[in-house]
């Protein structure tokens, strides 16, 4: 058998199994439908929040001092069934330093799942995405580009029609570092407490 032909069969089995993946999911959520809480199967999130983050980073396996960055955020969540949530995360984030100010955008993927005991939700989540972006460092200039991932716990809040969210994480990133005269990897590591706020849809 060719490799074309074998390559194909596996996209068409992993294909069949992703969408059996999803109905499965889908009936979950036809069962719980009856359910209206703010974490409930089909339940929609649209919001966002900001951050402040303590970050050490490595670059060419030399560390730098740690510094602080302001994060904003965005998310749009789907429950799949009551308490797991699917969220698309658009992110904008502010690094300065003492010897250099990045500026990077990002977008990720996240799962989170709500624990909701009414009054409030503590939930437990984690993500992973894309980073783009540019630095500066005097007058050297670099772009930036790589991958994030990261989790954390937090609780949620239900008031009204909105979900408020105390939340900590850790948030992991592999960038390359180009400029015109060099390519380099970095690595950054940042603990992050943040506030969100986001409106509920049924």
């Amino acid at each position: 058998m060719s490799k074309h032909r074998l390559a194909s069969r596996r996209l068409a089995c992993l294909l069949a199994g992703f969408s059996m993946f999803l109905f499965c999911l889908d009936a979950a959520a036809e069962e719980q439908s009856t359910s209206t809480g703010s974490f409930a199967a089909r339940a929609l999130h649209l919001g966002g929040g900001i951050d402040f983050s303590l970050t050490s980073e490595t670059i060419a396996e030399q560390s730098s001092a740690l510094s602080i960055s302001l994060g904003l955020d965005g998310r749009l969540s789907y429950f799949l069934m009551d308490g797991l949530a699917l969220s698309a995360i658009p992110s904008f984030r502010v690094n300065s330093g003492e010897q250099s100010t990045s500026l990077i955008v990002g977008a990720s993927v996240g799962l989170s799942y709500y624990l909701d005991l009414g009054l409030l939700a503590p939930f437990a989540r984690a993500q992973g995405g894309l980073l783009f972006g540019r630095a500066s460092q005097d007058e050297e200039q670099s772009d930036l580009k790589g991958f994030l991932y990261g989790g954390g716990l937090g609780v949620a809040i239900p008031l009204f029609a909105t979900v408020v969210e105390l939340s900590a994480d850790y948030q992991g990133t592999g960038l390359s570092v180009e400029n015109a005269e060099s390519s380099l990897d970095a690595q950054r590591h940042a603990l992050l407490a943040g506030v969100a706020v986001h409106m509920v849809f049924y």
